[in-house]
């Protein structure tokens, strides 16, 4: 699966998608910060290229209008602008203000990765409905009652899998529009308190200057400016953060129960599918194959002096305390193969021999006579 491309405020974002593990469901979170984001006439500059190498007029167009803006405000106010691309670079690169203001203002790379893993239960889903199908189609021409239940089962089954399978995907498709919605609020709520930021630095560097003369005109100013950046920021991230707040609660609470349906309906299809198939051979072990006689201890063992033949070792390790141990195939009488032909000797207890049981069986009448018998010499001791 593909992360969704993301559009922001200058065009689309050229980020780089982290990659996703194959099998797994739940894709982590994209980064969508570029290395001049936040930097205004140096991010204009760079979405005019990119929209020009992709012959895409119409972003080169709005691009180069940005451009002209923010290169006005460099001429205008190079303090200002200066300060205000420092304050937005530092809001898109620097932990923890980072972290902080993708909570403010939306984390656009966040929604990227909630669409990817609502692709990935989509593509899961549409297996166990095929999965579902070709059990039934296998089982079609069974005469059984019970068969022929499970197969209308099955088959009555599918296409509700497949519906949420189409439903996933659409949820996707609205995670990645709402990943471009998302990443222009950031934009614009990163780019207004940069710029207010940079408005009172002018303003102190001007209060300086006149000895603080101009504070009326200063006041003014910032109030000007403070009101034109809120105007049309306001409203399009209020409206964006109450629409996401709501998006994400619901898919809080709907992403653990489609995942859990998922295991199940797999669960079902492997168990249906062993019933008559029988269970499927085990998966082989991936990973490295662990090293049972590694090249230093073999050495070692080498410059120990000890007699041994290096084609039969076995194994060799250390023990806690660093001597060396080591295992052989050996022989009858020692080493490996010793090891698994000795045979111990298994005896059964007395008491289940038959000997042993006669013998028991012979003893009781005469220890029942013995015990009521009179020692030769109680009368004397009774008297």
């Amino acid at each position: 699966m593909t992360y969704p491309p993301v559009d922001g405020v200058r065009g689309p974002v050229d980020y780089d998608p982290p990659q996703v593990v194959p099998g797994q469901i739940v894709a982590p979170a994209a980064d969508t910060a570029t290395p001049l984001s936040g930097t205004f006439l140096l991010e204009d500059i760079q979405q005019l290229v990119l929209a020009l190498r992709r012959h895409d007029w119409v972003d080169a167009l709005f691009v180069g209008w940005i451009g002209v803006r923010d290169l006005a405000d460099t001429v205008v106010d190079p303090i200002g602008t200066a300060k205000a691309v420092s304050v937005g670079w530092l809001l898109d690169h620097m932990e923890p203000l980072k972290t902080w203001f993708n909570v403010l203002a939306g984390d656009a790379g966040a929604v990227a990765g909630a669409c990817v893993t609502w692709q990935n239960i989509s593509a899961r889903l549409q297996q166990v409905a095929q999965d579902l199908v070709r059990i039934a189609a296998a089982l079609d021409g069974q005469t059984s009652e019970t068969v022929e239940r499970l197969v209308a089962l099955l088959a009555g089954l599918a296409p509700w899998v497949q519906v949420l399978a189409d439903l996933a995907s659409a949820i996707a498709d609205a995670l990645g529009v709402a990943s471009s919605i998302v990443q222009r609020a950031h934009d614009m709520v990163r780019d207004a308190l940069a710029r207010l930021v940079g408005s009172l630095v002018s303003a102190q560097a001007e209060l300086e200057s006149t000895g603080g003369a101009a504070l009326p005109v200063v006041i003014v100013q910032v109030g000007e400016d403070a009101a034109a950046e809120t105007a049309g920021v306001v409203p399009w991230v209020s409206g964006t953060v109450v629409s996401m707040a709501k998006l994400d609660g619901i898919l809080v609470r709907l992403v653990p129960g489609v995942i859990e349906t998922i295991q199940v309906l797999g669960n079902v299809a492997k168990d249906v599918s062993e019933m008559f198939t029988g269970p499927q051979p085990p998966a082989a072990p991936s990973g490295p194959t662990p090293d049972y006689k590694p090249p230093d201890l073999m050495q070692q063992l080498a410059d120990s002096g000890e007699k041994y033949t290096p084609a039969d070792v076995v194994f060799v390790t250390t023990t806690k305390g660093g001597q060396l141990v080591w295992l052989e195939t050996g022989n009858d009488n020692a080493g490996l193969q010793h090891i698994l032909d000795r045979r111990v000797p298994v005896r059964r207890p007395r008491h289940t021999q038959k000997r042993d049981r006669r013998l028991h069986l012979d003893r009781a009448p005469r220890r029942s006579q013995n015990r009521n018998r009179r020692p030769p010499n109680s009368a004397s001791r009774d008297l």
